[in-house]
């Protein structure tokens, strides 16, 4: 009898190591957190990071700044263009942020969009952002900015950009 009652305990323990296990995967591969898709592009001509919720505003921004029409999806590393990607319909159903970085060829510059997160009602988001330099790279012989776009829900009414190495936050 007593031999029973350890054999239970022993699948007892076995099961909870095996739940454990499950609950350990689960959220640390299953769960893992979804990349935010962003398209990056180049101008020599620096803007504000902003918020924009329709097509006419996008395309006087992308002509005033002079915005490179090739893009690259950070993701999926698939190019297309502005023009392609950011319709009409798209702003239908869409807002757009957009964050711009400066770049240079005297350092190394890492930049990526991080995080995406809403406001329960979806009307704010926060966009945490990397914007760093690394080493010494060269001389300074060119200069661009780095614009990179994020798709947005249409309920958005207001953008927070902050870089996630440092505590600054701008609207």
């Amino acid at each position: 009898m007593e031999n029973n009652g350890t054999s239970k305990k022993t699948i007892i323990i076995i099961a909870l190591i095996v739940v454990v296990a499950i609950g350990v995967i689960y959220f640390a591969v299953i769960r893992k957190p979804k990349k935010v898709e962003y398209n990056v592009t180049r101008s020599s001509v620096n803007a504000e990071n902003t918020l924009i919720t329709d097509y006419d505003s996008f395309t006087k921004f992308i002509k005033k700044n002079q915005v490179n029409d090739a893009i690259t999806n950070e993701v999926t590393f698939k190019k297309s263009t502005l023009t392609e990607t950011y319709t009409e319909d798209f702003f239908k159903e869409n807002n757009l942020a957009v964050v711009v970085l400066y770049e240079d060829t005297s350092k190394d510059y890492i930049h990526s969009i991080d995080t995406l997160e809403y406001n329960s009602g979806k009307t704010e988001a926060t966009i945490g952002y990397t914007y760093k330099f690394e080493t010494l790279a060269g001389s300074l012989s060119d200069k661009w900015y780095v614009y990179m776009f994020v798709a947005l829900d249409k309920n958005v009414e207001h953008v927070a950009f902050q870089n996630v190495n440092s505590k600054a936050t701008d609207n």
